[in-house]
């Protein structure tokens, strides 16, 4: 498996046409030199629920909070972070209560200015091995087992994926990602799609920091990856223009500089957790 570093890489790959026409067209225009003839403006962002090792609240950081910040540093923005759930994230933006959201899906929103790519998601089904579901499943395999996936997965993952989900009644979704492990362990449903590295990030959280015993051997049990859904390529998406278009430069910006590399490996890890325990 490749490490999180190239994944995002693949996925994320700023094309050269956009460097150069960053370089020429005055992509800097935001830089400090500009800062006294702009009023400094405040951007308030609708930020998931902690989903480390992309967002961690509790320290104000993680992958995408570092790219979000970085991007805007020098310019004439701040951002001032809101965590609250995905979907009420979309009504808040909608609303005109916030100037933008990350992990953005441009067709949830009414309105909106989607920037480029800025990472990737490597969504999967998770079951406990015990279960003995084939390693390879599909999504009509699916459609009569319990699932607990992650807010607004039934419109991010696909159509079949949403149709399933539809006519599935086991089907649900929860706001905190960290119940779905709850769910998943002590539960024992048959699904939980997420995310690999914050499922992993979650799942050595509890082990490690549990002083129960019951929770930790339950907590242990082996699981099962399923490859279901191709990558979920997140751009962030912004209420004004103008902000957009600073956001993708900065982004340029931290891409040539190198500074988005060294955000990538500072969280290296986080990334793959998952591969201290029992996963088959």
């Amino acid at each position: 498996m490749l490490k999180l570093t190239k994944a995002i890489a693949t996925y994320t790959k700023i094309p050269m046409l956009l460097a150069m026409w960053a370089l020429s067209t005055n992509a800097f225009s935001d830089s400090t030199s500009n800062l006294p003839q702009r009023i400094s403006q405040n951007l308030d962002i609708g930020i998931s629920f902690s989903i480390p090792p992309w967002v961690i609240v509790e320290s104000n950081s993680g992958i995408e909070l570092d790219i979000l910040k970085g991007a805007f540093k020098g310019t004439h923005y701040t951002v001032t972070p809101h965590y609250v759930p995905f979907a009420l994230a979309y009504k808040m933006f909608d609303g005109k209560q916030l100037d933008g959201v990350i992990n953005a899906q441009k067709h949830l929103a009414k309105q909106g200015y989607a920037s480029n790519p800025v990472v990737t998601f490597n969504n999967i089904a998770i079951s406990l091995k015990k279960k003995a579901f084939p390693k390879r499943v599909d999504i009509d395999f699916m459609k009569n087992k319990s699932i607990v996936a992650f807010q607004n997965a039934n419109k991010i993952l696909g159509t079949a994926f949403k149709k399933m989900s539809e006519k599935n009644g086991e089907y649900q979704e929860v706001s905190k990602q960290s119940l779905q492990l709850n769910l998943l362990f002590i539960r024992e449903v048959d699904f939980i799609v997420m995310d690999k590295s914050i499922f992993g990030y979650f799942w050595n959280k509890v082990i490690k920091q549990s002083s129960n015993s019951m929770i930790k051997e339950k907590y242990t049990k082996a699981v099962r990856f399923h490859t279901v859904f191709a990558p979920t390529i997140y751009p962030f998406l912004f209420k004004d223009e103008p902000a957009r278009d600073s956001f993708n430069r900065g982004f340029v910006r931290l891409k040539l500089s190198g500074e988005y590399d060294r955000i990538i490996k500072k969280y290296d890890h986080l990334t793959n957790l998952y591969r201290r325990y029992d996963v088959d």
